[in-house]
């Protein structure tokens, strides 16, 4: 039988476990970390390493200990000469930033300090001022025009009690939403139209505030975890296994409805939204989407590529981040243990991707090992911080650091590979025939540094990706036009790609690869 020239093309549907090894999808990967399909170098689509990790500012904001429990931004200031505040919080330290995080202040006075169970802190934009809640008594308000730190009072002057214990603040329609808390989980709270200050639910008039107990939409029958503003159309309301959306305004016709009775959203993190309005969240069982709007059943994104990966994350002792990534069109999903490390996920959502279950994204496994302490415990999309290189993702350490990707830095500082296969050397699957890999031919790119490639193989697609390293060596880009000569007899084999010297965890990338493999006969079976 003649030989065959097989062009490998890039894994560009990212890692994929559901089907059997013999069955994997064509430009997926069933092994790989720390690597993206548009490489770190040029953005071209071809498969290399991720984008390095740099400090953003020199180190801890001043007098701050411990992990970053809130990321957070407020506008302000007239129009036509408006700026935005970048603020953190470490415990009880408030600290702000007015130059995108290269130089720190912490407020006089902090926040109460939140109980010891209360991992993250959530913020709302609202009138040129940001409120913070942790679960203390009531919210603070925070005001950058004169870099002060409030309480607010547990009685306003209205007479309204302020709802206290909270650890959800959103904007909604105008008003100030607080829910989840400890007392009634399933109560949400809203604040007169245009006063985050005026809680009294007696008043009559529309504008008034209102709360599920005296609305006639109504509350939730269960724990609320997060709540998700969808513009001035609704409100999203997150729970261990439920969905609800309010619709409009409550005191003006809104109402309450249950989106799912199977699928929460584990957190009040855990979710993110794409510029088209597409929202990702996770659940007990995975990663799931919804179509823009406030009407659309969730649908199933991750099982259906990994079936056990994302499946009871547990919220007390992980903390999850989600958020969207500008420069690099995705979404970062941080699922960061109190102590150790964890396998992170970066979700590509450039192009939604037509799946089994009519949409999903492709998956990019990424670990932070190098710096244990680097693990992010608060996530954010700060826009000011985007440039041709820096990412919009802003990410607060459990070291009490600040991280950004940047893709001109050489070095990425972690191990990353990349696993295709398992291919045939006959050229074909599932058929009962066995041939011998003679040929590897590889292109770096100019800019790429070292890689290490390794082959092995198998009587099957299973026994090819169980196997130990059969062949190895190292490409570079100095005689950037390898070829390879082989003599590996098996009917399956992987090709791993990969950055492992740990004294030199450079980016890469590779244009092309390709293989020459000959079909040599009817695969022996043993008796």
């Amino acid at each position: 039988m003649p030989k065959r020239v097989v062009h490998i093309q890039a894994p560009t549907g990212g890692l994929y476990k559901r089907r059997g090894f013999q069955s994997q999808p064509p430009f997926t990967t069933p092994n790989c970390d720390n690597v993206r399909i548009d490489d770190s170098i040029d953005g071209r689509e071809r498969i290399g390493s991720r984008p390095g990790v740099k400090i953003l500012s020199s180190g801890t904001p001043p007098t701050g200990t411990g992990a970053v429990k809130l990321l957070s931004s407020v506008r302000w200031g007239a129009a036509g000469s408006e700026a935005e505040t970048l603020v953190l919080a470490i415990a009880s330290v408030f600290s702000y930033s007015t130059n995108n995080g290269s130089t720190w202040s912490a407020t006089s006075t902090g926040l109460r300090l939140s109980p010891s169970d209360i991992n993250q802190y959530t913020a709302a934009d609202y009138h040129k001022k940001l409120y913070i809640a942790n679960g203390t008594a009531t919210f603070a308000e925070y005001d950058p025009s004169d870099n002060t730190l409030t309480q607010a009072p547990e009685v306003a002057e209205d007479g309204g009690e302020v709802p206290g214990d909270c650890e959800i603040i959103v904007r909604y329609r105008d008003r100030i939403l607080l829910a989840g808390d400890r007392t009634n989980p399933q109560v949400w709270h809203m604040s007169r139209s245009g006063n985050a200050l005026d809680w009294n639910t007696d008043a009559t008039d529309v504008l008034s505030a209102v709360s599920g107990t005296t609305s006639d939409a109504g509350s939730i029958g269960e724990a609320i975890r997060c709540a998700i503003p969808h513009g001035d159309d609704c409100i999203i309301f997150g729970c261990d296994s439920s969905i609800w959306t309010l619709r409009s305004d409550p005191n003006f016709g809104g109402t309450l409805d249950n989106l799912s009775q199977r699928i929460g959203i584990i957190d009040k993190h855990a979710w993110a939204r794409t510029p088209e309005g597409w929202l990702f969240f996770l659940t007990q069982d995975g990663i799931y989407a919804m179509q823009p709007g406030c009407g659309d059943v969730p649908i199933s994104v991750s099982r259906e590529r990994l079936p056990e990966e994302l499946i009871a994350v547990d919220r007390t002792t992980t903390v999850v981040s989600m958020d969207y990534d500008i420069r690099f069109r995705g979404i970062h999903l941080w699922l960061t243990p109190e102590s150790g490390t964890a396998t992170h996920y970066f979700l590509d959502v450039k192009q939604l991707l037509t799946g089994d279950s009519g949409t999903t994204a492709t998956f990019w496994p990424q670990t932070l090992t190098s710096n244990p302490g680097f693990q992010p415990y608060s996530a954010y999309t700060y826009e000011p911080l985007v440039g041709a290189n820096i990412s919009s993702s802003l990410m607060g350490g459990r070291n009490g650091v600040l991280y950004v990707f940047d893709k001109s830095e050489n070095a990425i500082d972690e191990p990353s590979y990349v696993e295709i296969g398992p291919l045939s050397t006959t050229g074909q699957t599932g058929q009962y025939f066995t041939g011998t890999l003679d040929i590897l031919h590889a292109v770096l790119s100019d800019q790429s540094n070292t890689v290490t490639w390794k082959v092995r193989s198998g009587e099957t697609p299973e026994a090819a990706f169980d196997a130990t390293t059969e062949y190895e060596g190292k490409w570079d880009n100095v005689r950037n036009n390898h070829t390879v000569r082989i003599r590996l007899r098996n009917p399956y084999y992987i090709i791993r790609i990969e950055n492992l010297d740990s004294s030199n965890y450079n980016r890469w990338s590779v244009e092309s690869l390709t293989a020459v493999v000959n079909p040599r006969g009817k695969q022996r079976f043993r008796r």
